[in-house]
């Protein structure tokens, strides 16, 4: 059960970083620079925390070999 919240906890976030992108794309496109670079560095964070949320379920949720 802790394995699949974790592994939703980390699609959410990716969901998140998703939208972040295309605001950043948005602003870009629109002329606005400044939303643009903020977007896109905010999406980039919110990427690295869901693959972390991931990779660290993955690993962390491992039933020990015997």
């Amino acid at each position: 059960m802790n394995r699949i919240l974790g592994i939703v906890a980390g699609v959410v976030i990716g969901i998140l970083a998703f939208r972040a992108f295309q605001n950043a794309a948005d602003g870009w496109g629109a002329g606005h620079s400044d939303i643009g670079l903020w977007y896109a560095i905010i999406a980039g964070f919110l990427m690295i925390a869901a693959v972390a949320a991931i990779v660290g379920t993955i690993l962390h949720t491992r039933v020990p070999e015997r």
